[in-house]
């Protein structure tokens, strides 16, 4: 292929001019564009950067703000300077400048994507240049870090991998009604969410499968986590939880049973932001700050004995009051809510731990484990061990 054909092909890719200097004159002589008109001024720091690229005999890329790209590429006896390209994503470069123009992407400017960009500038650094290199050494001298650069050569092969063989992501869209109907405590919209048929593929985050079905897991109740909490749930509580299904991903030799676990997540999750709304209801009366501070405070002592009075003296507030404002809304008086989130944390404990009836007691401030479990079986009918015996999966002898 002629230069001039490569250089208008390239520059209707990337919706870029291409501009060729003499070397050791700053007059361009030649501009080769997709679109009309003239194009923008060279940034200064774009013309000083053409004689590094002239002794280096290596293509340069750099940026402005993040928002405009150039590549340099040095030929015989001319520079050409490709840009400025607005890419979809940002790179990050050796050569970043601040956006000395105050331009922002022009309405209407067509954005190129990073792989187009890059495989752009590789076509023509290859022509020009011998000898040819790969997309992953042009981004590994260009790039402000090496990890910087590994991960923008996996993303520009990923992306055109992805394209060559027609594949793509699960839409975003299912992604949003599922923590949407998380965040909202609607357990049949999660159900429903969690049989529909994926629109693409999972993602891969490791190079071993094993490894990246965990990864995926661990991603899926992290978002279920922030859309609990979203809807109410305590971010306490909910890292919580989360951090105990991450640890039982862990421990989990078939990836078979990760899926089950991870739909058994966004459903305990949306249960609590239901539980928490239904409380709410019930009370009849917005939040009020104190009393979520006062929460706050219990969530962070449920490891241990949580005394009114102690929780009133860190908030500044008289005992009575905070009992009285708990009362009306929450519903419940400041003791039986203690008892009722030692309890909600007691069921995690048995379902998820291997840890003894004699230990959890001990772990939420419980003089015994006969103490314990009088509280547990007035909360939920059943004694510790006839609920770990039922609901989880092995049982661990106290």
């Amino acid at each position: 292929m002629e230069l001039p054909t490569l250089f208008q092909y390239v520059a209707h890719l990337t919706a870029a001019p291409l501009r060729v200097f003499p070397i050791g004159r700053g007059v361009c002589t030649a501009c080769y564009s997709a679109g009309e008109g003239t194009p923008d001024p060279l940034p200064a720091a774009i013309l000083a950067l053409q004689s590094r690229t002239v002794v280096q005999k290596e293509a340069q890329l750099a940026s402005f703000g993040h928002i405009r790209y150039f590549a340099l590429l040095p030929g015989q006896s001319e520079i050409y300077i490709l840009g400025p390209v607005y890419l979809s994503a940002a790179l990050a470069l050796q050569q970043a400048y601040p956006d000395d123009s105050a331009i922002y992407t022009p309405a209407g400017a067509a954005l190129c994507d990073v792989p187009v960009f890059v495989y752009s500038v590789l076509l023509l650094r290859n022509e020009l240049l011998h000898p040819a290199i790969t997309a992953e050494e042009l981004l590994a001298r260009n790039s402000r870090e090496a990890g910087e650069a590994n991960i923008q050569q996996y993303y520009t092969r990923m992306v055109f991998d992805n394209r060559e063989n027609s594949k793509h992501h699960n839409a975003y869209s299912q992604e949003l009604r599922l923590t949407g109907a998380i965040e909202r405590g609607d357990l049949m919209m999660v159900k429903q969410c969690q049989q529909e048929r994926a629109t693409g593929e999972l993602g891969n985050m490791a190079p071993d499968m094993k490894r990246s079905v965990c990864n995926l897991s661990i991603s899926a109740i992290t978002l279920a986590s922030r859309a609990a909490i979203r809807g109410g749930v305590n971010y306490e509580l909910a890292f919580s939880l989360c951090d105990s299904y991450v640890m039982q991903i862990e421990t989990m030799a078939d990836v078979r049973q990760l899926q089950p676990l991870v739909e058994s997540a966004q459903l305990n999750f949306a249960s609590m932001v239901r539980s928490i709304q239904s409380n709410a209801a019930q009370a009849g009366e917005a939040h009020h700050p104190l009393v979520e501070k006062a929460k706050n405070r219990i969530y962070a002592q449920l490891h241990g004995k949580v005394v009114l009075n102690e929780v009133a003296a860190t908030l500044g507030v008289n005992p009575s009051y905070l009992s009285t404002l708990f009362k009306q809304h929450e519903g419940i008086r400041f003791t039986d809510f203690v008892l009722r989130e030692k309890m909600e944390l007691a069921k995690t404990l048995l379902l998820y731990s291997d840890a003894t009836y004699a230990q959890i007691a001990a772990t939420l401030g419980f003089s015994s484990q006969s103490h314990l479990g009088r509280y547990f079986k007035r909360q939920t009918g059943m004694t510790p061990i006839q609920f770990r015996r039922q609901y989880a999966a092995t049982e661990v002898e106290g």
